[in-house]
């Protein structure tokens, strides 16, 4: 499978995340995924959103509305991972990740990261030592080391936003 990328266009980190996490879900052919991309767009452009999301790139309130309104039926399984709880340590939230994708087929985690601005990639494996990851800016792997969540930052250079986070699939 190919991963869409943006090139040095930030903004779009957003669509591309949710473009890459509906493929991995469900193994989607480019046309339909094109298809995709134009209603997103669409609904978007419908609600006003999208000259802002171009310009400062997509908020969590912005992709939740995509999920819901464009993308419902085609993933029916969507969860915060700690909605309105504290972030977790790192150790904590890599568990969940990867209890979740191994739970079985059509998962992916929808991960939020970043530190002064939101970005998000797409998680298709986890191991003990790092995260394989779909990223617009040709991120692929997040070595553990590197890793921190909000909460207990450390050194980390990859600052993982544990309830900016959706798991996503086939229930």
């Amino acid at each position: 499978m190919l991963q869409f990328d943006q090139c040095a266009f930030d903004s779009l980190c957003g669509i591309y995340s949710v473009l890459n996490a509906e493929c991995v879900i469900n193994d989607s052919p480019p046309e339909r995924t094109r298809g995709l991309f134009n209603d997103i767009v669409s609904y978007l452009d419908a609600r006003r959103q999208l000259a802002p999301m171009l310009t400062h790139g997509m908020r969590f309130d912005s992709l939740q509305v995509i999920l819901s309104g464009v993308l419902g039926e085609r993933i029916p399984y969507q969860r915060v991972c700690y909605e309105g709880a504290a972030d977790p340590d790192l150790d904590s939230f890599w568990f969940e990740i990867t209890r979740f994708l191994s739970g079985g087929p059509q998962r992916a985690v929808l991960l939020g990261y970043g530190d002064n601005h939101e970005r998000w990639a797409v998680v298709h494996g986890i191991s003990r030592d790092r995260i394989r990851v779909f990223d617009s800016d040709s991120l692929v792997l997040m070595n553990r080391r590197d890793c921190a969540t909000s909460r207990h930052r450390g050194t980390g250079q990859h600052v993982l936003l544990p309830s900016r986070t959706y798991f996503l699939g086939h229930a």
